[in-house]
């Protein structure tokens, strides 16, 4: 089976030279191209508008993203050469206070990080897998289940370190030992 390849560019020419060459209706040459008739329109006026340039393909980064980069990029770029930790956040911040108004956090960080003047930050590590809490044992009695814990250090009025290790019966909610450990 052979497929059908053809450059775009090319194709368009060709299309352009059958209509200046006037072989046919317009939709027909569009439809013989393998244009449809939106498309052939717009072809056709950015050839009346551009010549042959016109029929290239563009880039479709809309153009005011452009304007916008070309306005701030160097106050952007001398005031990240003078202070190399600012980040995308603290130059737009210089920038709304010089009365202007940037473009967003985001953007600015694009346009650093395709410039080469900011790094990514390492990829935080996943959490671990989700372990359910362990359900104490209900008492049933007195004495059934003891808790043991440690309350927390503090230092005593001499200055010693202080570990209060408890002990107590769940139950009766009863404390057995106040211990200080060292």
């Amino acid at each position: 089976m052979s497929w059908n390849t053809t450059d775009e560019e090319d194709s368009l020419r060709r299309f352009v030279d059958a209509v200046l060459a006037r072989r046919g209706s317009f939709v027909a040459l569009g439809r013989a191209h393998g244009i449809c008739p939106p498309c052939g329109y717009k072809w056709w006026h950015r050839f009346q508008r551009d010549g042959r340039r016109g029929l290239q393909e563009r880039s479709r980064y809309p153009d005011r993203y452009r304007r916008l980069h070309a306005r701030w990029w160097p106050q952007l770029a001398a005031w990240r050469r003078q202070h190399p930790t600012w980040g995308p956040l603290k130059l737009r911040l210089q920038l709304c206070r010089r009365g202007a108004h940037p473009p967003s956090t985001r953007t600015l960080g694009r346009w650093l990080a395709s410039a080469g003047l900011v790094r990514r930050r390492p990829r935080r590590a996943r959490p671990g897998p989700l372990v359910p809490a362990l359900t104490p044992r209900p008492a049933r009695c007195a004495n059934d289940v003891w808790t043991i814990d440690f309350k927390g250090r503090f230092r005593t009025g001499d200055g010693a370190r202080c570990d209060p290790l408890t002990v107590r019966d769940q139950r009766s909610r009863f404390v057995l030992v106040v211990r200080a450990v060292r």
